[in-house]
C-alpha cells in the first residue's frame, strides 16, 4: 500500500466518524457502562496487538536474515506477513464498529488514536513489503545471470567475443541493480525509523487516553464512596435520635413511678399524723370533762354568793344544790362544751378527708 492509499484510509476512517448520525448525540457513559466499555477496549486491544506482534516477528527475520533468504523464501514471508495484515486489518474494522456504536467520549478519542496507529502500521507494512520485493528483484537477476553465464560456458570458441560482450553487459546491469538495492536498503531503513517514531507517538497517546480514562472512572468511584459516608452518617444519626427517644421515654417513666411514690408515701405520712393529732384531742376532751364537776362546783359558790347579795327581785335562781349531779351541767357551761364538741368535729371531718385521698 502506497504512501498516498494510507492517507486515503485514515481519511475514510475520520469521515466515517464524523459522519456517523449517532456523532450528533455523544453519550456520556455512567460507572457500570464506562468499566464495562473499558473491559471490552482492552480485549479489542490486546487481540490487535497479539497479531501486530505475528507480523513484527517476520519484520525482525527480515532485517536479520536479507541476504541469506532465497527467493522462495522471501516469496512465503510476503505471503505470511499480507495474510497477517488483512486479518489484522479485519480485528481492526470490527473494533471500529464497536467503538462507533458506542458513541461516548471516550470512544471517539479511542477511534482518533486508533486512525493514527493504523497509518504508521499501514506505512511498516508497505516499507517491508517494498523491501521484500527489491530482494526478490536482486535474487531474480542473479539468478538470471548465473543462467546466461553457464549457458554461454557451453558455446563454441567461436562465439566466447561475443558472450564476453554480452557477459560484461549482464555484470554492469547486475551492479546497477545491486546499487540499487542499497540505496533502497537505506530508503527503507529511513522509512522505518519514521514508521517507529509515528507508533511511539500513538502509543504515547493511547497512554494518555488510557490515564484519562482511569481518572474518569476514579472521580466516579470517588463519588459513591462519598455517598455511601453520607448515607452511614444519617443511618447513624438516626440510630441516636432513636436511643435518645426511648431514654427520655424511660426517664419520663421512672419519673411518674417515682412521683406516685412520693405521694402516697405523703398520704401515708399525712394519716399518721391525723391520727395523732386526733387521739390528743381526744385525750385532751376527755381530761376537760373530768375537770367540769370539780370547777361547776366552785362556780357555784361563787354563783350563790352573788345570788345572796344582790335584791331579791334579781336573783336568778334560789336554792340551787351544789350536790347537783356532775353529768348534768349548768347551762352556765354550754359554751365550753359546745365550744369542745365544734373542735371534736372538726379534727374528725379533717381525718375523713385525709382518709379518702
Amino acid at each position: 500500500m502506497s504512501s498516498k492509499d494510507e492517507d486515503i484510509v485514515g481519511e475514510q476512517y475520520e469521515d466515517s466518524i464524523m459522519e456517523t448520525p449517532e456523532r450528533k448525540r455523544i453519550r456520556k457513559l455512567k460507572k457500570k457502562g464506562l468499566e464495562l466499555y473499558e473491559k471490552t477496549k482492552d480485549a479489542w486491544v490486546k487481540k490487535l496487538a497479539k497479531t501486530w506482534t505475528r507480523v513484527e516477528t517476520f519484520f525482525s527475520q527480515l532485517a536479520e536474515s536479507d541476504s541469506t533468504l532465497t527467493l522462495e523464501q522471501l516469496k512465503i514471508m510476503e505471503s505470511d506477513i499480507v495474510k497477517l495484515h488483512t486479518s489484522y486489518q479485519s480485528i481492526f474494522d470490527d473494533y471500529i464498529g464497536f467503538l462507533l456504536r458506542t458513541n461516548s467520549v471516550e470512544s471517539v478519542e479511542e477511534m482518533k488514536l486508533q486512525t493514527t496507529i493504523i497509518k504508521a502500521h499501514e506505512s511498516a507494512v508497505e516499507i517491508n513489503l517494498r523491501q521484500i520485493d527489491q530482494y526478490k528483484k536482486s535474487r531474480l537477476e542473479a539468478s538470471t545471470v548465473r543462467s546466461q553465464v553457464s549457458r554461454l560456458s557451453r558455446k563454441s570458441g567461436s562465439d566466447i567475443s561475443q558472450s564476453s560482450s554480452l557477459l560484461q553487459r549482464t555484470h554492469a546491469k547486475a551492479e546497477a541493480a545491486r546499487a540499487k538495492v542499497l540505496f533502497a536498503e537505506e530508503e527503507i531503513k529511513i522509512k522505518k525509523e519514521h514508521a517507529r517514531l509515528k507508533e511511539e507517538e500513538a502509543k504515547s497517546a493511547r497512554k494518555r487516553s488510557d490515564l484519562e480514562a482511569d481518572l474518569t472512572l476514579l472521580e466516579h468511584k470517588k463519588e459513591a464512596a462519598a455517598a455511601e459516608a453520607e448515607l452511614e452518617a444519617l443511618v447513624s444519626s438516626a440510630g441516636s435520635s432513636q436511643r435518645s427517644r426511648s431514654h427520655a421515654s424511660v426517664n419520663a417513666e421512672e419519673r411518674t413511678r417515682q412521683y406516685v411514690a412520693d405521694q402516697r408515701s405523703i398520704h401515708e405520712n399525712t394519716k399518721l399524723n391525723v391520727q395523732e393529732e386526733l387521739t390528743t384531742n381526744v385525750n385532751e376532751t376527755k381530761k376537760d370533762q373530768d375537770e367540769v364537776p370539780a370547777l361547776s362546783v366552785e362556780l357555784l359558790n361563787h354563783f350563790n354568793k352573788e345570788n345572796e347579795r344582790t335584791p331579791n327581785s334579781n336573783k336568778v335562781q334560789q336554792n340551787v344544790s351544789i350536790s347537783q349531779p356532775a353529768d348534768r351541767p349548768l347551762n352556765i357551761y354550754a359554751l365550753f362544751f359546745n365550744r369542745k364538741c365544734d373542735r371534736v368535729k372538726k379534727i374528725r371531718t379533717s381525718t375523713s378527708s385525709h382518709v379518702s385521698c
